[in-house]
């Protein structure tokens, strides 16, 4: 394993990347790649790499997980 990454689920995607670039992040990548609702992002910050995606999301990628519960809140991706 070289890397490993978290994407954790957020309920507005806005904020979650002001608060993350506030502390010295960078967009690298967005769902859709422009505009204001994003679904998902990367960000990084030297060697440090989050993923973030919105709960509303779920729904397409992961029918299962409730989404009024909200109880899952990040999953891990290895490289």
């Amino acid at each position: 394993m070289e890397s490993l990454s978290p994407n954790i689920f957020v309920e507005n995607m806005n904020e979650t990347i002001d608060f993350y670039k506030s502390i010295g992040f960078q967009l690298i990548m967005s769902v859709p790649e422009t505009g204001s609702d994003l679904v998902w992002a990367m960000m990084t910050n030297e060697k440090v790499t989050f993923m973030f995606q919105t709960f509303e999301s779920l729904g397409v990628e992961l029918p299962n997980i409730s989404r009024k519960k909200r109880r899952l809140t990040v999953a891990l991706y290895q490289y």
